[in-house]
C-alpha cells in the first residue's frame, strides 16, 4: 500500500498542480457546483476544496494527515467560507456522509483520487462514489492520461472508464471532454457523468 503521507512530506506528488484545473474552471463557471454538498475524495492539498468552499458546503476526505492539515489551513483563510465546508482525515474507500451531513452528497468533483489508487481498487471505488451520489446528481471527473506504464498516477483509459462507470449506474453526457495538460506527456480528459 502506499504511504501517502510520506510522498506529501517529500512531495513526491506528480498529479499534483499549480492553481485550479483548468476543467475545473470551466465546470465552475457553467454552473455545475451551483446547489448542494459537493464532495472531493482524495482532495490532497488541491485548490479546489477552497474554491468549492467558497460558494457552498464542500466536504474534502484524504488519507495523509499534512494534505487534511494544510486543507484546514486554507479553509480557514477562507474571508466567509461555507459553515459546512470541512476535510476530514479518512480513507475514501469507507467514508460516507454521516446522518449530519444527510446521506447522499449532491455532486463529485474527482481530480486525481482514482489515478492514485491502485488499479485493483477501482471497482471498489466507483461503487462507493455511486453509492454517496445521490441519483441525478453529478460527477465531474478527470481521466489521467499518460503514455507510460506505472504510477501513481496511473493511466485511466478511456475504454477501461466506460466500463468502469458502466451505463448501468452512470449517464455519459454529450459534453466534449476537456482537456487539462499537466506535465509533459501527461494530460486529463474531464467528463460530466450522471448518476441513474
Amino acid at each position: 500500500m502506499v504511504d501517502w503521507e510520506a510522498r506529501f512530506q517529500a512531495r513526491n506528488t506528480p498529479w499534483e498542480r499549480e492553481g485550479l484545473n483548468p476543467a475545473f474552471v470551466d465546470w465552475f463557471n457553467g454552473g455545475y457546483f451551483e446547489d448542494g454538498l459537493v464532495y472531493v475524495p482524495g482532495c490532497g492539498r488541491s485548490p479546489e476544496l477552497g474554491a468549492l468552499a467558497a460558494r457552498g458546503p464542500a466536504i474534502g476526505v484524504d488519507l495523509a494527515p499534512s494534505a487534511i492539515a494544510h486543507q484546514e489551513a486554507e479553509l480557514a483563510a477562507i474571508p466567509d467560507p461555507h459553515p459546512a465546508s470541512v476535510a476530514i482525515l479518512h480513507d475514501v474507500l469507507t467514508w460516507t456522509p454521516g446522518p449530519d451531513l444527510g446521506a447522499q452528497v449532491d455532486a463529485v468533483y474527482e481530480q486525481t483520487c482514482l489515478c492514485a489508487l491502485p488499479p485493483e481498487l477501482r471497482e471498489d471505488y466507483e461503487a462507493r462514489i455511486a453509492e454517496i451520489l445521490r441519483p441525478g446528481g453529478p460527477l465531474l471527473i478527470l481521466f489521467m492520461q499518460r503514455a507510460s506504464d506505472g504510477g501513481p498516477p496511473f493511466h485511466c483509459g478511456l475504454d477501461e472508464m466506460r466500463t468502469l462507470f458502466s451505463t448501468d449506474r452512470w449517464d455519459w453526457t454529450d459534453d466534449p471532454p476537456r482537456r487539462s495538460d499537466h506535465s509533459p506527456g501527461i494530460f486529463e480528459l474531464g467528463y460530466r457523468l450522471i448518476r441513474r
